[in-house]
Protein backbone atom coordinates (compact mmCIF):
# COMPACT_ATOMS: atom_id res chain seq x y z
CA UNK A 1 0.00 0.00 0.00
CA UNK A 2 1.15 3.84 -1.00
CA UNK A 3 5.07 2.50 -1.87
CA UNK A 4 5.55 -0.24 -4.20
CA UNK A 5 8.71 -2.57 -3.50
CA UNK A 6 12.05 -1.60 -5.28
CA UNK A 7 14.29 -3.63 -6.79
CA UNK A 8 17.56 -3.57 -8.03
CA UNK A 9 19.44 -2.23 -11.00
CA UNK A 10 21.54 -4.75 -12.78
CA UNK A 11 21.13 -7.15 -9.55
CA UNK A 12 23.33 -10.26 -10.07
CA UNK A 13 23.03 -13.71 -8.46
CA UNK A 14 20.31 -16.31 -7.91
CA UNK A 15 17.78 -13.61 -6.98
CA UNK A 16 17.40 -11.94 -10.36
CA UNK A 17 17.27 -15.54 -12.03
CA UNK A 18 14.83 -16.48 -9.62
CA UNK A 19 12.39 -13.31 -10.57
CA UNK A 20 13.06 -13.23 -14.21
CA UNK A 21 10.40 -10.98 -15.05
CA UNK A 22 12.22 -8.31 -17.60
CA UNK A 23 11.09 -7.26 -20.99
CA UNK A 24 14.25 -5.04 -21.07
CA UNK A 25 18.01 -5.72 -21.53
CA UNK A 26 20.05 -3.58 -19.25
CA UNK A 27 23.63 -3.83 -20.63
CA UNK A 28 26.64 -5.17 -18.76
CA UNK A 29 27.00 -1.53 -16.78
CA UNK A 30 30.78 0.49 -16.84
CA UNK A 31 33.20 -1.44 -15.25
CA UNK A 32 35.52 1.14 -12.63
CA UNK A 33 38.51 0.52 -11.40
CA UNK A 34 37.82 1.01 -7.59
CA UNK A 35 41.65 0.82 -6.57
CA UNK A 36 41.88 -1.42 -3.65
CA UNK A 37 38.29 -1.63 -3.37
CA UNK A 38 38.84 -3.62 -6.51
CA UNK A 39 36.38 -3.89 -9.89
CA UNK A 40 33.48 -2.03 -9.38
CA UNK A 41 30.53 -1.84 -11.55
CA UNK A 42 28.06 1.41 -12.71
CA UNK A 43 24.56 1.16 -14.26
CA UNK A 44 21.32 2.76 -13.87
CA UNK A 45 18.21 4.11 -15.95
CA UNK A 46 15.77 6.95 -16.04
CA UNK A 47 12.47 6.95 -17.59
CA UNK A 48 9.15 8.52 -17.16
CA UNK A 49 5.50 8.19 -18.97
CA UNK A 50 2.68 9.58 -19.88
CA UNK A 51 -0.82 8.23 -18.77
CA UNK A 52 -4.45 8.65 -19.94
CA UNK A 53 -7.27 6.98 -17.94
CA UNK A 54 -11.19 6.57 -17.06
CA UNK A 55 -13.34 6.52 -14.13
CA UNK A 56 -11.50 9.47 -12.46
CA UNK A 57 -12.70 11.86 -9.44
CA UNK A 58 -11.60 13.56 -6.71
CA UNK A 59 -13.38 10.66 -5.11
CA UNK A 60 -11.90 8.00 -7.00
CA UNK A 61 -9.40 5.44 -6.18
CA UNK A 62 -7.64 5.90 -9.23
CA UNK A 63 -7.29 9.72 -8.85
CA UNK A 64 -8.52 13.11 -10.58
CA UNK A 65 -6.31 12.87 -13.05
CA UNK A 66 -7.76 11.76 -16.46
CA UNK A 67 -3.95 12.52 -18.36
CA UNK A 68 -0.79 13.61 -17.27
CA UNK A 69 3.27 12.88 -17.13
CA UNK A 70 4.96 11.39 -14.51
CA UNK A 71 9.07 10.66 -14.07
CA UNK A 72 9.16 6.86 -13.08
CA UNK A 73 12.71 6.24 -12.04
CA UNK A 74 16.07 7.64 -11.72
CA UNK A 75 18.74 5.77 -10.45
CA UNK A 76 22.11 4.53 -10.34
CA UNK A 77 23.22 1.40 -8.92
CA UNK A 78 27.53 0.91 -7.64
CA UNK A 79 27.85 -2.68 -7.07
CA UNK A 80 30.92 -4.77 -6.06
CA UNK A 81 30.90 -8.45 -6.43
CA UNK A 82 33.96 -10.15 -6.12
CA UNK A 83 35.82 -10.86 -3.20
CA UNK A 84 35.03 -11.91 0.59
CA UNK A 85 33.37 -7.92 1.44
CA UNK A 86 31.16 -7.05 -1.85
CA UNK A 87 28.07 -4.51 -1.30
CA UNK A 88 26.00 -3.04 -3.51
CA UNK A 89 23.80 0.56 -3.15
CA UNK A 90 21.38 2.55 -5.58
CA UNK A 91 20.16 5.93 -5.00
CA UNK A 92 17.85 8.08 -6.74
CA UNK A 93 14.01 8.15 -7.31
CA UNK A 94 11.24 5.69 -7.96
CA UNK A 95 7.61 5.49 -7.70
CA UNK A 96 7.96 1.68 -7.54
CA UNK A 97 6.03 -0.24 -10.56
CA UNK A 98 2.40 0.68 -10.87
CA UNK A 99 -0.01 -1.80 -9.88
CA UNK A 100 -3.02 -1.79 -12.37
CA UNK A 101 -6.25 0.36 -11.26
CA UNK A 102 -3.98 2.61 -8.61
CA UNK A 103 -3.43 6.50 -9.22
CA UNK A 104 -0.15 7.09 -11.17
CA UNK A 105 2.62 8.53 -8.77
CA UNK A 106 5.80 11.39 -9.09
CA UNK A 107 9.04 9.21 -8.39
CA UNK A 108 9.93 10.95 -5.17
CA UNK A 109 13.26 10.53 -2.93
CA UNK A 110 11.07 11.12 0.48
CA UNK A 111 9.53 7.83 0.35
CA UNK A 112 12.15 5.55 2.88
CA UNK A 113 13.62 6.04 5.75
CA UNK A 114 17.03 6.01 3.77
CA UNK A 115 16.05 8.79 1.51
CA UNK A 116 18.12 8.49 -1.69
CA UNK A 117 19.35 5.91 -0.69
CA UNK A 118 16.95 3.15 -2.14
CA UNK A 119 19.37 0.14 -1.44
CA UNK A 120 22.63 -0.33 -0.03
CA UNK A 121 23.93 -3.09 1.86
CA UNK A 122 27.29 -4.99 2.70
CA UNK A 123 27.51 -9.01 1.65
CA UNK A 124 30.42 -10.87 2.99
CA UNK A 125 31.18 -14.08 0.85
CA UNK A 126 33.40 -16.78 1.91
CA UNK A 127 35.63 -17.95 -0.90
CA UNK A 128 34.86 -21.35 -2.31
CA UNK A 129 31.40 -21.40 0.05
CA UNK A 130 27.79 -21.37 -1.44
CA UNK A 131 26.88 -18.91 1.13
CA UNK A 132 26.71 -15.52 1.65
CA UNK A 133 25.61 -13.14 4.18
CA UNK A 134 24.08 -9.53 4.02
CA UNK A 135 22.71 -6.61 5.99
CA UNK A 136 21.86 -3.27 5.39
CA UNK A 137 19.02 -1.36 3.38
CA UNK A 138 17.65 -5.20 1.55
CA UNK A 139 15.22 -5.90 -1.39
CA UNK A 140 12.12 -7.42 -0.28
CA UNK A 141 12.12 -11.33 -1.34
CA UNK A 142 8.20 -11.09 -1.90
CA UNK A 143 6.65 -11.88 -5.21
CA UNK A 144 7.40 -12.51 -8.57
CA UNK A 145 7.57 -8.88 -9.81
CA UNK A 146 10.15 -6.17 -9.23
CA UNK A 147 9.68 -2.88 -8.30
CA UNK A 148 11.33 -1.33 -10.85
CA UNK A 149 9.19 -1.20 -13.87
CA UNK A 150 12.32 -2.20 -16.54
CA UNK A 151 12.69 -5.47 -14.58
CA UNK A 152 8.87 -6.53 -15.51
CA UNK A 153 7.60 -8.01 -18.80
CA UNK A 154 4.92 -5.66 -17.87
CA UNK A 155 4.32 -1.33 -16.99
CA UNK A 156 1.22 -2.70 -14.88
CA UNK A 157 1.44 -5.06 -11.73
CA UNK A 158 -1.18 -7.31 -9.90
CA UNK A 159 -2.74 -7.19 -7.09
CA UNK A 160 -0.59 -9.63 -5.66
CA UNK A 161 2.65 -6.79 -5.86
CA UNK A 162 -0.10 -3.68 -3.98
CA UNK A 163 0.01 -5.94 -0.92
CA UNK A 164 4.13 -6.79 -0.54
CA UNK A 165 6.48 -5.20 1.35
CA UNK A 166 9.03 -3.02 -0.02
CA UNK A 167 12.74 -2.18 1.01
CA UNK A 168 13.43 -3.45 4.88
CA UNK A 169 16.41 -3.30 7.17
CA UNK A 170 18.13 -6.20 8.26
CA UNK A 171 20.25 -9.21 7.57
CA UNK A 172 20.09 -12.37 5.43
CA UNK A 173 21.83 -15.52 4.48
CA UNK A 174 21.80 -16.71 1.01
CA UNK A 175 22.40 -20.18 -0.16
CA UNK A 176 23.26 -20.90 -3.94
CA UNK A 177 23.30 -24.20 -5.72
CA UNK A 178 23.43 -25.90 -8.89
CA UNK A 179 19.76 -26.38 -8.74
CA UNK A 180 18.87 -25.02 -5.91
CA UNK A 181 18.70 -21.86 -4.11
CA UNK A 182 17.58 -20.39 -1.06
CA UNK A 183 17.19 -16.74 0.98
CA UNK A 184 16.48 -16.01 4.54
CA UNK A 185 16.29 -12.80 5.75
CA UNK A 186 15.57 -11.01 9.60
CA UNK A 187 14.31 -7.92 9.48
CA UNK A 188 11.46 -4.90 10.14
CA UNK A 189 9.21 -6.05 7.39
CA UNK A 190 7.74 -2.67 5.85
CA UNK A 191 10.22 -0.34 7.31
CA UNK A 192 8.99 -0.21 10.85
CA UNK A 193 11.81 -0.24 12.60
CA UNK A 194 10.35 -3.00 15.19
CA UNK A 195 12.74 -6.08 13.72
CA UNK A 196 10.75 -9.30 14.29
CA UNK A 197 9.83 -10.53 10.85
CA UNK A 198 10.77 -13.22 8.45
CA UNK A 199 11.29 -13.32 4.87
CA UNK A 200 12.52 -15.98 3.07
CA UNK A 201 12.55 -18.01 -0.71
CA UNK A 202 13.63 -20.58 -2.27
CA UNK A 203 13.50 -21.45 -6.06
CA UNK A 204 14.72 -24.99 -7.68
CA UNK A 205 16.08 -24.84 -11.34
CA UNK A 206 13.91 -27.39 -13.60
CA UNK A 207 15.24 -28.60 -16.83
CA UNK A 208 14.05 -26.72 -19.99
CA UNK A 209 14.78 -23.64 -18.49
CA UNK A 210 11.83 -23.72 -16.43
CA UNK A 211 11.60 -23.13 -12.26
CA UNK A 212 9.43 -22.90 -9.36
CA UNK A 213 10.02 -20.19 -6.14
CA UNK A 214 8.08 -20.31 -3.04
CA UNK A 215 8.13 -17.41 -0.36
CA UNK A 216 7.28 -16.37 2.69
CA UNK A 217 6.98 -13.05 5.36
CA UNK A 218 5.79 -12.67 8.58
CA UNK A 219 6.67 -11.41 12.06
CA UNK A 220 7.08 -13.32 14.93
CA UNK A 221 5.17 -10.68 17.46
CA UNK A 222 3.03 -7.71 16.84
CA UNK A 223 3.93 -4.78 15.14
CA UNK A 224 2.26 -1.28 17.62
CA UNK A 225 0.03 0.87 15.98
CA UNK A 226 3.03 3.94 16.57
CA UNK A 227 5.71 2.19 14.81
CA UNK A 228 6.89 4.42 11.62
CA UNK A 229 6.67 2.54 8.21
CA UNK A 230 6.74 4.49 4.69
CA UNK A 231 6.82 7.74 4.14
CA UNK A 232 3.67 9.55 2.39
CA UNK A 233 4.89 13.21 2.81
CA UNK A 234 7.45 15.76 3.21
CA UNK A 235 11.09 15.40 3.94
CA UNK A 236 12.57 11.66 4.71
CA UNK A 237 14.10 13.18 7.39
CA UNK A 238 11.40 14.48 9.17
CA UNK A 239 9.84 11.66 11.43
CA UNK A 240 6.27 13.25 10.85
CA UNK A 241 6.15 12.84 7.86
CA UNK A 242 5.89 8.89 8.01
CA UNK A 243 3.10 6.95 8.43
CA UNK A 244 2.35 4.70 10.98
CA UNK A 245 1.56 1.08 11.07
CA UNK A 246 -1.97 2.75 12.37
CA UNK A 247 -2.70 4.84 9.63
CA UNK A 248 -0.88 2.54 6.83
CA UNK A 249 -2.84 -0.07 7.49
CA UNK A 250 -2.13 -2.25 11.00
CA UNK A 251 -3.19 -5.71 8.78
CA UNK A 252 -0.06 -5.69 6.23
CA UNK A 253 2.55 -5.44 8.54
CA UNK A 254 0.49 -8.03 10.96
CA UNK A 255 0.07 -10.29 8.69
CA UNK A 256 1.37 -13.67 7.41
CA UNK A 257 2.28 -14.08 3.40
CA UNK A 258 2.55 -17.13 1.62
CA UNK A 259 3.18 -17.45 -2.11
CA UNK A 260 4.78 -19.40 -5.08
CA UNK A 261 4.77 -18.99 -9.21
CA UNK A 262 6.24 -21.40 -11.57
CA UNK A 263 8.36 -20.14 -14.96
CA UNK A 264 7.76 -22.20 -17.99
CA UNK A 265 9.07 -21.48 -20.82
CA UNK A 266 9.55 -22.50 -24.64
CA UNK A 267 12.05 -21.08 -26.90
CA UNK A 268 11.30 -17.07 -26.31
CA UNK A 269 8.22 -17.23 -24.63
CA UNK A 270 7.59 -17.60 -21.16
CA UNK A 271 4.98 -17.95 -18.89
CA UNK A 272 4.72 -17.88 -14.91
CA UNK A 273 1.56 -18.48 -12.73
CA UNK A 274 1.77 -16.54 -9.36
CA UNK A 275 -0.85 -17.17 -6.12
CA UNK A 276 -0.58 -15.58 -2.73
CA UNK A 277 -2.12 -15.56 0.09
CA UNK A 278 -1.57 -13.34 2.96
CA UNK A 279 -4.11 -13.08 6.21
CA UNK A 280 -3.96 -11.48 9.96
CA UNK A 281 -5.66 -12.67 12.43
CA UNK A 282 -7.96 -10.19 14.82
CA UNK A 283 -6.08 -8.58 17.55
CA UNK A 284 -7.96 -6.01 20.00
CA UNK A 285 -4.73 -3.98 20.60
CA UNK A 286 -4.52 -3.37 17.25
CA UNK A 287 -8.33 -1.92 16.71
CA UNK A 288 -8.57 1.67 16.47
CA UNK A 289 -11.49 3.99 17.40
CA UNK A 290 -14.34 3.89 15.03
CA UNK A 291 -12.25 1.54 12.81
CA UNK A 292 -12.95 -2.17 12.12
CA UNK A 293 -9.83 -3.22 10.55
CA UNK A 294 -8.12 -6.11 13.04
CA UNK A 295 -11.11 -6.83 14.82
CA UNK A 296 -11.75 -9.95 12.88
CA UNK A 297 -9.75 -12.19 10.63
CA UNK A 298 -9.59 -11.70 7.22
CA UNK A 299 -7.56 -12.54 4.11
CA UNK A 300 -6.77 -11.64 1.08
CA UNK A 301 -5.78 -14.26 -2.57
CA UNK A 302 -4.07 -13.22 -5.46
CA UNK A 303 -3.36 -14.99 -8.77
CA UNK A 304 -1.74 -13.97 -11.85
CA UNK A 305 -0.64 -15.35 -14.77
CA UNK A 306 2.52 -13.57 -16.43
CA UNK A 307 3.63 -14.18 -19.90
CA UNK A 308 6.47 -12.42 -21.76
CA UNK A 309 7.51 -12.70 -25.74
CA UNK A 310 10.29 -11.11 -27.44
CA UNK A 311 9.92 -11.87 -30.92
CA UNK A 312 13.23 -13.10 -32.51
CA UNK A 313 15.73 -10.94 -34.13
CA UNK A 314 13.96 -8.17 -33.71
CA UNK A 315 13.73 -5.47 -31.33
CA UNK A 316 10.33 -5.87 -29.94
CA UNK A 317 8.84 -7.81 -27.17
CA UNK A 318 5.16 -7.94 -26.30
CA UNK A 319 4.26 -9.00 -22.37
CA UNK A 320 0.68 -9.33 -20.52
CA UNK A 321 -0.66 -9.84 -17.59
CA UNK A 322 -3.80 -11.53 -15.98
CA UNK A 323 -5.11 -11.54 -12.32
CA UNK A 324 -8.05 -12.25 -10.26
CA UNK A 325 -7.96 -11.16 -6.34
CA UNK A 326 -10.88 -11.61 -3.33
CA UNK A 327 -10.76 -10.76 -0.01
CA UNK A 328 -12.47 -11.04 3.43
CA UNK A 329 -12.69 -9.63 6.54
CA UNK A 330 -12.51 -6.02 7.79
CA UNK A 331 -9.69 -4.86 6.30
CA UNK A 332 -8.99 -3.22 3.16
CA UNK A 333 -5.50 -4.96 1.50
CA UNK A 334 -6.66 -3.73 -2.20
CA UNK A 335 -9.32 -0.75 -2.75
CA UNK A 336 -11.90 -1.81 0.15
CA UNK A 337 -12.97 -4.82 2.44
CA UNK A 338 -13.69 -7.87 0.64
CA UNK A 339 -13.12 -6.53 -2.72
CA UNK A 340 -12.74 -8.77 -5.36
CA UNK A 341 -11.53 -8.52 -8.84
CA UNK A 342 -10.22 -9.27 -12.33
CA UNK A 343 -7.91 -7.60 -14.80
CA UNK A 344 -5.25 -7.67 -17.46
CA UNK A 345 -2.66 -5.85 -19.28
CA UNK A 346 -0.52 -5.63 -22.23
CA UNK A 347 2.72 -4.25 -22.84
CA UNK A 348 4.47 -4.14 -26.50
CA UNK A 349 8.57 -2.85 -25.95
CA UNK A 350 10.59 -1.46 -28.32
CA UNK A 351 14.54 -1.70 -27.46
CA UNK A 352 17.73 -0.73 -29.06
CA UNK A 353 20.94 -0.84 -27.14
CA UNK A 354 20.29 1.50 -24.50
CA UNK A 355 16.99 3.63 -25.69
CA UNK A 356 13.49 1.58 -24.79
CA UNK A 357 10.02 2.68 -25.75
CA UNK A 358 6.92 0.76 -24.19
CA UNK A 359 3.60 1.24 -24.31
CA UNK A 360 1.02 -0.72 -22.44
CA UNK A 361 -2.94 -0.69 -21.84
CA UNK A 362 -4.69 -2.47 -18.68
CA UNK A 363 -8.25 -2.80 -18.09
CA UNK A 364 -10.04 -3.87 -14.80
CA UNK A 365 -13.30 -4.75 -13.08
CA UNK A 366 -14.35 -4.61 -9.66
CA UNK A 367 -16.89 -7.26 -8.97
CA UNK A 368 -16.98 -6.86 -5.13
CA UNK A 369 -16.13 -4.01 -2.49
CA UNK A 370 -17.12 0.02 -2.07
CA UNK A 371 -14.43 2.33 -1.88
CA UNK A 372 -16.55 4.94 -0.59
CA UNK A 373 -17.81 2.76 1.95
CA UNK A 374 -21.26 3.26 1.44
CA UNK A 375 -22.19 -0.13 0.74
CA UNK A 376 -22.18 0.20 -3.20
CA UNK A 377 -19.79 -1.96 -5.45
CA UNK A 378 -17.55 0.49 -6.81
CA UNK A 379 -14.32 2.36 -6.49
CA UNK A 380 -14.38 4.86 -9.92
CA UNK A 381 -16.01 7.57 -11.20
CA UNK A 382 -18.11 9.92 -9.86
CA UNK A 383 -19.21 9.12 -5.84
CA UNK A 384 -16.85 6.68 -6.81
CA UNK A 385 -19.53 4.15 -7.84
CA UNK A 386 -18.02 2.91 -10.99
CA UNK A 387 -16.66 -0.78 -11.17
CA UNK A 388 -14.42 -0.34 -14.54
CA UNK A 389 -11.20 1.56 -15.27
CA UNK A 390 -8.97 1.71 -18.35
CA UNK A 391 -5.60 2.78 -18.19
CA UNK A 392 -2.78 3.58 -20.79
CA UNK A 393 0.95 4.17 -20.59
CA UNK A 394 3.58 5.61 -23.06
CA UNK A 395 6.97 5.46 -21.46
CA UNK A 396 10.30 6.33 -23.32
CA UNK A 397 13.76 5.59 -21.14
CA UNK A 398 17.52 4.87 -20.69
CA UNK A 399 19.54 2.63 -19.49
CA UNK A 400 23.25 2.06 -19.18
Amino acid sequence: MGLYRTSAIGMCGWLLGASAAMALTPPAGIEIDGSWLGKLTLSGGADGYAFVQSGTSQSSFNGNNVTGTRLANALISLQKTSGLIQFNMAIGANTGAIPLGTAPVQASVTTLATGPLYYGYLTIAPPGSRVTFSAGQLISLEGFEAGTDWYNSNLFTSELFYTQSSMFRGAEASYRGKKFNATIAWGDGYETGVFNTIQAVATYQLPHGQSISAYYAGPLGRVGLNAKTYAVTGHYGDPASFATVGTYGPYYANSQMFGAYYTWTNGTLSLTPEIQYQYAKADAKLVQPGWAAMSKFSSNLGVALFADYPIPNTPYEIGAMAEYFTSNGPDSWFIAPGAQGAGFAVTPSWQHKNLFIRASAGYLHLLNGSYAGDGQTGAFGNAAHGRDVVQGLLEAGILF
